[in-house]
């Protein structure tokens, strides 16, 4: 029964709701915002964020200048990492892996706030270069498009709200392979009754053979006094 009780400690998936911003993180337009305390590539920053505050938290994106201004104050006087793909902003809002929403190059954001390049880029996703990432100057306000392997710090967000994935330990059971623990259990039951039942049996015949024994060897000493 110990065994079966402790056999299987498993890691699984469950799902949990952000109903506040994890600590250190701001607030602001429903959303909890965060800059990374260390310079790293894009891939790692977003791993960073993740590990921070769940599975659809992302790098922040700049979706107007609403966005953009308060992102600036987050990222403060040096480059930040921003959600800019070859594909187009990246979210992970309400979905398990990342969605993509195009840049709209007549926005007043693209126009006023990417740089020529990324103008290009904006109007044509195609010539963005796969690895590249946008970033955010927090000085000028500009965002450009850089190799994902530069290192700078990022900026992640998350929404409120949100339906994140997290790994709990607990005891769990694959129903198939708790019907074969089951069946193994009560066969075991069986066998040790069974087993149980030989040593009596057996214990029984021993004793029976020691009083015949006993018995015998009575008779013979009373025979031996007999006179004749």
């Amino acid at each position: 029964m110990y065994l079966i009780s402790v056999l299987f400690l498993l890691s699984h998936v469950v799902q949990a709701t952000i109903t506040k911003c994890p600590e250190y993180w701001q607030t602001w337009n429903s959303i909890c915002w965060f800059l990374s305390s260390q310079p790293l590539s894009y891939n790692e920053s977003l791993a960073y964020c993740q590990d921070g505050a769940g599975s659809q938290t992302g790098v922040a994106r700049a979706l107007d200048t609403s966005y953009l201004q308060y992102m600036v104050s987050v990222c403060g006087g040096g480059d930040c990492w921003i959600g800019g793909t070859n594909e187009g902003w990246e979210t992970f809002d309400d979905t398990e892996s990342e969605q993509f929403l195009a840049y709209d190059a007549d926005s007043e954001l693209v126009q006023q706030f990417f740089d020529p390049q990324a103008r290009q880029y904006a109007a044509d996703m195609s010539l963005i270069p796969a690895s590249y990432k946008a970033k955010l100057n927090g000085n000028t306000w500009d965002i450009k498009f850089e190799p994902e392997n530069r290192q700078m710090q990022a900026i992640c967000s998350v929404m409120l709200n949100a339906i994140v994935e997290e790994d709990i330990a607990e005891a769990h059971f694959p129903p198939a392979l708790f019907a074969v623990l089951c069946i193994l259990f009560v066969f075991c039951l069986f066998y040790s009754y069974w087993k149980l039942r030989q040593i009596r049996a057996d214990e029984q015949e021993g004793r029976e053979k020691k009083l015949r024994q006993l018995t015998e060897e009575a008779k013979a000493r009373r025979e031996s006094r007999t006179p004749v």
